[in-house]
């Protein structure tokens, strides 16, 4: 529970800080958006575990494969 607290507490201080300060050294427009990283971030997360999530149905052998 105190992990929880923890983490959650770090996304709203780095949102906080993110709104609070601006980007000026942005390369590309996207990235002057408040809380583009955040997002970015959270969805690249929630991509890899899906992809994992598929890859290892496809990649998973029968049980009796070796029979």
């Amino acid at each position: 529970m105190k992990k929880k607290i923890a983490l959650i507490s770090a996304v709203l201080l780095y949102s906080l800080a993110n709104l609070a300060i601006p980007t000026d050294e942005a390369h590309f427009v996207w990235e002057k958006f408040p809380l583009f990283n955040l997002a970015f971030g959270f969805i690249g997360c929630v991509f890899i575990i899906a992809l994992a999530k598929i890859l290892g149905k496809i990649l998973q052998k029968n049980e009796d494969y070796y029979d």
